[in-house]
């Protein structure tokens, strides 16, 4: 046995040691057990950031075609109005106040979704962000009755940005950080 030692001590002083490397080589590390609090940056880097990256573009997008609609159904209401009571025509005059009655909805549909947009673009409340995506894809209808080919056009510029957004909400990054948003109240939402 006493053999074996001297040629085992010649190996081990061939061994590297931990502090005998390089300043281009790094030692190597050891792996940790699986955390499943630190999973957020498993996926190569911020997964809020990235999510947030996600749901910018048609949040901003529905935003500006949710005030825009608001804008288009203030404008007609005046309008219906001065249809209803210019024209003789008895048809003509219910169609004026239905014109200035529906005007009066789509104000209050497109609030709705103007708020869910802005909710989606903030990441704070997830059921809120699927209803003014929904209501953005729904909006064909409301568009296209009310402002006929205009109303198409625009419709159909809303109803693919809808669908995007639905498509990035169910993306379970995003919906994890909705749901981590939840729970967190910033210094603008507290009234700081």
């Amino acid at each position: 046995m006493s053999a074996d030692r001297p040629d085992d001590d010649r190996e081990a002083e061939d061994r590297p040691r931990r502090r005998d490397y390089d300043d281009e080589e790094e030692p190597r590390r050891r792996r940790r057990a699986h955390d499943q609090a630190d999973d957020y940056d498993d996926y190569g880097g911020d997964v809020a950031a990235a999510a947030k990256a996600k749901v910018f573009p048609p949040a901003l997008i529905l935003i500006i075609c949710a005030i825009m609609c608001l804008l288009m159904s203030v404008g007609l209401i005046p309008f219906g109005i001065i249809l209803a009571m210019n024209t003789p025509n008895n048809d003509e005059k219910i169609l004026g106040f239905v014109l200035a009655g529906g005007s009066v909805l789509l104000i209050a549909y497109y609030a709705v979704m103007l708020i869910g947009t802005v909710r989606m673009l903030k990441m704070r409340s997830y059921p809120m962000a699927m209803t003014s995506a929904i209501m953005a894809i729904g909006s064909f209808l409301c568009l296209s009755v009310t402002c006929g080919v205009f109303g198409v056009c625009g419709s159909l510029f809303m109803v693919a940005f809808g669908i995007w957004a639905l498509v990035v909400l169910v993306n379970p990054d995003v919906r994890r950080q909705f749901a981590l948003n939840t729970y967190r109240v910033s210094d603008e939402d507290a009234g700081v």
